[in-house]
C-alpha cells in the first residue's frame, strides 16, 4: 500500500486480487502507516486492540503482520500479510525480514522520486533556456535595428524602444562633440549607461 491506495495484492495460490481494497483491513495498514510501527498480531479477531475494527471480524482474521514502509520520519506506504485460517503464523524472523524488504522498498521508493524530480528539473532548466534564447533572438533583431537607426551600437544598453531609442540618438549627437552633457532622470532609468556610452564612444575615452 502506497498513502491510501492499494497497489498490488495477491493470494496464497500467487494470484492477483481483483478488489485489492476490499481483500485486506484497511484499518490495519492505516494504523501501521499512521504510528509508523508494525503491527503484529497472533490472532487479530481476539486482540483488544482491534476489536473496534469491523474488517478484522469481517474477514475473520488472524495471524497479521503489517509493516510500514519508511525513510527518515516519513511513511511512503506499507506491506500487509495476513492469514486467515491459522493462528501465530508469522515469528520475529518474518518481522525482521518483511522489515529489512521495506527499507529496500523505501529506498527504491525515494530513487524513484529522485529521478521524477530531476526530469521536472531538466523540463524547467529547458522551459527556461527556451524562453531565453527567444529573448536573446528578440534582443539580437533590437540591436540590428537600433544599429540601422543610430551611429553606434551601444552594446551595454540592451533596453532600447521608445524613450530610450530617442535618446540613444540623442547621444549620437553629443558623442561626436567635447561639448559638456549634462544627464537627466529618475533613479533607476541608465543615467549612469548613458553617460559611459558618451564617453567610450567619444573622442576623450582615452
Amino acid at each position: 500500500l502506497s498513502g491510501r491506495e492499494v497497489k498490488v495484492a495477491r493470494s496464497m495460490d500467487e494470484e492477483d486480487l481483483s478488489s485489492p481494497e476490499t481483500s485486506v483491513s484497511l484499518n490495519l495498514l492505516r494504523k501501521a502507516i499512521e504510528t509508523g510501527k508494525p503491527v503484529v498480531t497472533t490472532d487479530a479477531g481476539s486482540d483488544e486492540r482491534f476489536e473496534r475494527f469491523y474488517s478484522v471480524r469481517e474477514m475473520k482474521l488472524r495471524s497479521v503482520l503489517v509493516v510500514p514502509i519508511r525513510r527518515g520520519s516519513r511513511v511512503l506506504g506499507a506491506f500487509y500479510l495476513d492469514n486467515r485460517l491459522l493462528k501465530g503464523v508469522f515469528r520475529d524472523g518474518d518481522l525482521a525480514a518483511l522489515e529489512a524488504l521495506a527499507s529496500q522498498a523505501a529506498l527504491a521508493f525515494e530513487n524513484v522520486t529522485y529521478r521524477a524530480r530531476i526530469k521536472e528539473l531538466n523540463r524547467n532548466l529547458e522551459a527556461r533556456v527556451d524562453a531565453q534564447e527567444k529573448e536573446l533572438v528578440g534582443i539580437r533583431t533590437t540591436v540590428k535595428s537600433i544599429r540601422r537607426e543610430t551611429k553606434y551600437a551601444y552594446e551595454q544598453i540592451f533596453r532600447r524602444q521608445g524613450a530610450m531609442a530617442e535618446t540613444l540618438r540623442l547621444v549620437d549627437r553629443a558623442v561626436d562633440s567635447e561639448v559638456s552633457v549634462l544627464i537627466e532622470g529618475e533613479s533607476g532609468t541608465g543615467k549612469e549607461l548613458v553617460a559611459r556610452a558618451i564617453h567610450f564612444h567619444g573622442p576623450l575615452k582615452e
